[in-house]
């Protein structure tokens, strides 16, 4: 309802009023979105973090997420399946995540890497 009034009533007010409303939505939505943990500030990775874990390719796939925790315990390991999972992806860069790419059998199909 509000979108569509927004929308309706905008040849109706001046310009100045219209871009104020238009700069509310974009801040109301921006903080929405904080709230819901989608905007992160990235904090870089320390200069002798591991980043990438090319030695689990091959690897079953639990064993390999066991051995990027144990390397690295402050990372969130995800697991997706290659490459049916991959088409799903956000395309935001988080220095907090490892993503395990496995294939249909299991076994860690590319190399892990940080973000």
């Amino acid at each position: 309802f509000f979108l569509k009034f927004l929308l309706l009533g905008m040849r109706r007010i001046g310009p100045l009023l219209r871009l104020f409303l238009l700069m509310a939505l974009v801040v109301a939505s921006c903080l929405a979105e904080e709230k819901r943990g989608r905007i992160l500030t990235p904090t870089l990775p320390p200069a002798n973090a591991l980043t990438k874990w090319p030695s689990t390719v091959g690897m079953e796939g639990i064993p390999a997420c066991d051995l990027i925790k144990a390397s690295s315990p402050h990372l969130k390991v995800v697991t997706l399946v290659y490459p049916r999972d991959v088409a799903a992806l956000d395309d935001d860069m988080r220095f907090d995540r490892v993503r395990v790419y496995v294939g249909d059998d299991g076994v860690v199909a590319k190399v892990p890497r940080l973000g």
